[in-house]
C-alpha cells in the first residue's frame, strides 16, 4: 500500500481506499497510515465533487 502510495505521489495523484471496513480503518490510524489514503464508503461517493 505504501508502495502505491508512493507512485502516485510522484504523479501528483491520491490512493482511494473504497469500503474499509471500521477496523480497518482503527488499525490503519493506530499506525498512522490513514494519513497517506482518502476513504470512502462507495464507488459513488468517491466520484462526486
Amino acid at each position: 500500500m505504501l508502495y502505491a502510495f508512493k507512485l502516485a505521489k510522484a504523479k501528483s495523484r491520491d490512493v482511494c481506499l473504497v469500503g474499509v471496513s471500521q477496523e480497518v480503518k482503527d488499525v490503519m490510524h493506530m499506525t498512522g497510515f490513514d494519513k497517506f489514503f482518502r476513504f470512502y464508503q462507495t464507488l459513488d461517493e468517491l466520484s462526486q465533487p
